[in-house]
């Protein structure tokens, strides 16, 4: 019996200010990043997200204690939406999907959507 079905969309931007107008990024979202991933692509944050950098609550692979502190963070702040930007590290500190992620790569830049919102 099937009970729930993420069926992923992918998309492409060349930037980051392209993915942020395209998914409409703004104050009630919650952008979990490394600034060294982040702060290069975002242009002072303009799009006017909330912003969580992993690196201030420790390096390397996330600890339970990480993300605890990680969680303890983001659940003092208001969002509709949680968008991971990096690898899967950042993904692992939330206990449910991330909607977006946008991942910038000397290559490509890609975005996955899960769910049906758009």
């Amino acid at each position: 019996m099937e009970q729930i079905i993420f069926r992923p969309k992918l998309y492409k931007f060349d930037t980051l200010k392209a993915f942020t107008d395209e998914f409409k990024v703004g104050g009630s979202d919650l952008i979990l990043t490394n600034k060294y991933i982040y702060d290069p692509y975002s242009d002072n944050n303009k799009c006017g997200a909330q912003v969580i950098y992993q690196e201030e609550f420790g390096g390397g692979e996330p600890t339970d204690t990480m993300v605890d502190a990680i969680i303890a963070e983001a659940s003092k702040k208001h969002f509709e939406r949680v968008i991971a930007i990096g690898g899967s590290t950042l993904q692992r500190c939330f206990p449910y999907p991330t909607e977006t992620r946008w991942i910038p790569s000397t290559t490509t830049r890609t975005a996955l959507q899960s769910g049906t919102s758009s």
